[in-house]
Order: structure tokens, then sequence, then C-alpha cells
């Protein structure tokens, strides 16, 4: 239900300062896989200016998605606090 990698997708909280994505294509393709389809949570870091989270459909008639959180500490230590109702 839960995922961490150290990098995020492309894409999903990943600008960096300059304006650019930097988050990994081959890891946006993945998650989009059967076996990671019901991972609820997706935790990841690096690209510090992206630190957030999103709710990312995993299809266009989705009502709800999987909660996608940059914790990568940007200048100021800010928390990020997710609550999952399952």
């Amino acid at each position: 239900d839960v995922l961490m990698t150290h990098t995020p997708p492309f894409g999903i909280c990943d600008v960096t300062k300059r304006g650019k994505h930097a988050g990994c294509p081959e890891l946006t393709q993945r998650l989009h896989h059967e076996h990671l389809r019901k991972c609820k949570l997706h935790v990841y870091g690096h690209i510090h200016e992206g630190h957030g989270a999103a709710v990312v459909r995993l299809s266009p008639d989705a009502i709800d998605g999987r909660i996608s959180v940059n914790a990568a500490l940007p200048n100021k230590p800010l928390a990020v606090i997710v609550d999952l109702k399952d």
C-alpha cells in the first residue's frame, strides 16, 4: 500500500528551481503497472524544490487516486501530513 523511492516520478512534484521536470520517466511507467496500481501512498524526496503533495488519478474517470508526497525538506522545514481514510 505504501511505496518509498528516492526520486520522484516524472511530472509529479519534481520541478526544479530552473522550472524543469527532473523526475524519473521509467518510474512513472512502472507506477502504472498492475502490481503497483493499488499503492495508495508514494513517498519520495531528492528534488527539494518539489516539496509537497499531489493526488494522482490512476484513470481519467477515477474519483480518488494515489497520494504522491515529495517529503524532501525545502529551505524551511515544512511537514507534509497525509491522512488515508482506509
